[in-house]
């Protein structure tokens, strides 16, 4: 079978995600944590504060306590 439409095994050490510069700050940040258990939300809570985390959800969809633990800034394209 063609190894670019190959399912990766389950014991597959993840060595295509070599250089992948995002996986290797995950590494640097999160010493001993595992990628697939959601490499932003633990970046996140490794980075040290203060820190700054921009994201393109609804605010509705962000925790209701992130006004009271945190600064909010919510910008608006010109087109909307």
């Amino acid at each position: 079978m063609d190894s670019l439409h190959s399912e990766p095994s389950p014991d597959d050490s993840g060595s295509s995600n070599e250089g992948n510069p995002f996986l290797e700050l995950f590494k640097i940040l999160c010493p001993g944590r595992r990628p697939k258990d959601g490499m932003c939300l633990q970046m996140a809570e490794c980075t040290p504060d203060p820190r700054t985390i921009k994201t393109h959800l609804p605010f509705s969809l962000l925790p209701s306590s992130m006004l009271d633990t945190s600064k909010v800034r919510i910008r608006l394209g010109a087109h909307e």
